[in-house]
C-alpha cells in the first residue's frame, strides 16, 4: 500500500527527500547540485510518497512565496 508523510524542514526523514530531489534534478535533469537546495527549504512542508516496501519514492514540496502564496 502506497502511503505518504507530512515533514517539516528538519526531520530526520527529510534525509529521503533530499536524496530524492538529488536523483531526479542534479542527476537526471542536469540542475547543478548547489542550487537544488535553495532558501525555501528551510521553511517548507515537504510530502514524502513511501511504496509498498516502505521505500521513499517521490516527494513533493510547499512553501509560501513573499506574496502569500503556496
Amino acid at each position: 500500500m502506497i502511503r505518504g508523510k507530512f515533514l517539516l524542514s528538519g526531520d530526520p526523514l527529510c534525509e529521503h527527500v533530499y536524496d530524492i530531489r538529488r536523483r531526479v534534478f542534479v542527476e537526471e535533469q542536469g540542475y547543478p547540485l548547489e542550487t537544488e537546495i535553495d532558501e525555501h527549504d528551510k521553511m517548507s512542508v515537504y510530502a514524502l510518497v513511501l511504496d509498498d516496501d516502505d521505500t521513499p519514492s517521490a516527494t513533493g514540496r510547499l512553501y509560501i512565496d513573499g506574496e502569500d502564496r503556496f
